[in-house]
């Protein structure tokens, strides 16, 4: 079981915001790494998300984790509330579920799938 999965990014509470779209929800936040958020998604009690501000020895970090939707309506409703995808919606031949990619400000991808 995951405990939590820890992202260093610019700004905890813009990535927060990006992660509540998803049904994630602030646990806590902290003031360790230089100030974090915690996320957590209420379907997967305990599961963490840590939001970790970047300091100076650090990168920013991670090369994607895959979130999903429960419908393409859902899905849509991003995209038309401004959500960018760097590609369509696609069929993925090795899940077999359709996924897309969303890139945010840090550069860190965010992959969706229905």
């Amino acid at each position: 079981m995951i405990d939590h999965i820890a992202f260093v990014v610019e700004d905890p509470k813009k990535t927060a915001v990006l992660l509540e779209k998803f049904g994630y929800l602030i646990y806590r936040e902290t003031p360790h790494h230089g100030g974090s958020v915690e996320m957590e998604d209420p379907a997967q009690k305990g599961m963490i998300i840590e939001l970790c501000t970047k300091r100076p020895q650090d990168g920013i970090g991670f090369n994607h984790a895959c979130l999903r939707v429960e419908s393409r309506e859902e899905y849509e409703k991003m995209v038309s509330e401004g959500m960018t995808f760097t590609g369509e919606l696609h069929l993925s031949p090795d899940s077999g579920r359709y996924i897309n990619n969303h890139v945010d400000d840090d550069k860190i991808k965010w992959q969706i799938t229905i």
